[in-house]
């Protein structure tokens, strides 16, 4: 498990116990009633963690480096070192680039450790969003074959114009979370930037340097897929006869 100073650990501590309760008090506030597809639900669980708020995303952190800093040690006192270490792993992780930007725009150069970790939450980053185009991709897909179905169903009197918007409301709800889900990726994206212009002043031409650029290409790529999925489902919403 990667190492973490005094200083590191604390901060990131700090920010999942406020992560933690604002996370509780959101996920009590999010519940959602309408049955989605298949293809919608697994797009909401690859898109939560994109959507939460940076101390939420911190609260759900914590969680998971605390149960697999638990799972590892081997005795008590090797059991709760891992617990700390991991909760502030887990908040490092889920807060991304903010988490070195935050409080810290006066730090002229990063550690060899920092520049390990922010490559390796960038990967991560990217895996998560990997998942979240190939899901979202499905959804697009679907939603599309959706509004023409409705739009045949409705031409020819089978259903009426209630029913039709009430069988549309999921592919609307669908396009409104992908629109949101884009906002919260374009501001990751602007903060992973900003992290990569300090990194490249701090270390320039270094080995580091360079491959966190790679992959933050790599999310800017992935997030134009996004963006081109979502503007194919609004353009064939928008021609459909269901207002």
């Amino acid at each position: 498990m990667q190492k973490f100073n005094k200083h590191r650990v604390a901060q990131g501590v700090r920010f999942a116990a406020a992560g933690l309760l604002s996370f509780t008090i959101a996920a009590c506030n999010t519940m959602e009633p309408r049955n989605y597809s298949s293809a919608s639900q697994q797009m909401r669980s690859d898109s939560s963690f994109f959507n939460s708020s940076y101390l939420e995303a911190c609260g759900v952190g914590i969680l998971t480096g605390v149960i697999i800093g638990a799972a590892t040690g081997d005795d008590s006192d090797d059991r709760k070192k891992k617990m700390l270490v991991g909760a502030g792993a887990g908040c490092v992780l889920a807060m991304g680039a903010n988490y070195w930007l935050q409080g810290q725009r006066q730090q002229a150069a990063y550690a060899e450790e920092d520049m390990q970790q922010m490559l390796a939450n960038l990967k991560e980053e990217n895996r998560k969003l990997s998942g979240l185009v190939n899901s979202s991709k499905a959804v697009v897909a679907e939603d599309r074959r959706k509004i023409q179905q409705i739009d045949t169903a409705y031409r020819k009197k089978q259903i009426s114009l209630d029913e039709a918007k009430r069988q549309m409301a999921e592919v609307d709800d669908n396009r409104e979370h992908l629109e949101k889900t884009l906002a919260n990726l374009e501001e990751r994206k602007k903060n992973w930037s900003e992290l990569g212009s300090k990194v490249r002043a701090s270390q320039p031409g270094g080995a580091d340097a360079k491959a966190i650029d790679g992959e933050i290409a790599s999310l800017e790529k992935k997030i134009k897929v996004l963006k081109t999925e979502l503007s194919s489902l609004e353009q064939t919403r928008r021609v459909s006869a269901i207002g």
